[in-house]
């Protein structure tokens, strides 16, 4: 597996942008939280020349596909898809308010 930093890179900065009015922006502080210590261990692996072990990528690509699940979910609350159904990055389902605009 390829060191993903310039995808934590992309997905913290995206992250970092959702608006904190979002009822997803707590979750989204915690995933950045969890998407820099992966960019610090990666980029000490690097160094090293090490490489991620199958669980630890399996823990990154869950870390990931989380990330951008709460992104999608960020951006249909950003375009008011009101009444749209849509899986939190853990599972459960929520359903989009409308926002004020």
């Amino acid at each position: 597996m390829q060191l993903p930093i310039d995808q934590i890179d992309l997905l913290t900065y995206r992250l970092e942008r959702i608006s904190a009015d979002s009822h997803v922006a707590h979750l989204a502080s915690g995933y950045r939280g969890a998407l820099l210590k992966w960019r610090e261990k990666l980029e000490q692996m690097a160094n090293e020349n090490l490489s991620l072990a199958d669980e630890e990528e399996q823990q990154l690509e869950e870390v990931l596909q989380r990330c951008y699940r709460l992104l999608e979910a960020a951006a249909l609350t950003r375009f008011s898809l009101s009444g749209t159904a849509v899986k939190r990055p853990h599972g459960k389902k929520i359903t989009v308010r409308a926002s004020k605009v």
